[in-house]
């Protein structure tokens, strides 16, 4: 008499699914095309490494955007001694 492979319990050959533990009795493995295509699609998803570049380019942007900001404030500010001294 067949054992499920979970629970250890045995079953009757007629059962798909065992009555003790409701695992399924039979293992089912994927075919080689199932595979290959699993292995295609997981290839063509995004993976860390894009994300990580994606970060790295937002986190030049923001500090390019800072500094071309702290440049204008510093050149306004210079500007305005400049204006000062005019008058």
């Amino acid at each position: 008499m067949p054992k499920c492979l979970d629970c250890g319990e045995e079953v009757g050959e007629e059962n798909k699914y065992c009555p003790n533990c409701g695992s399924p009795l039979e293992v089912r493995l994927p075919s080689d095309a199932e595979l290959r295509r699993a292995e295609y699609e997981f290839h063509q998803t995004p993976s860390g490494r894009s994300t990580g570049r994606i970060l790295m380019i937002l986190i030049l942007i923001i500090f390019l955007i800072l500094f071309v900001f702290i440049i204008s404030r510093i050149i306004s500010a210079q500007l305005e001694q400049i204006g000062s001294g005019f008058y």
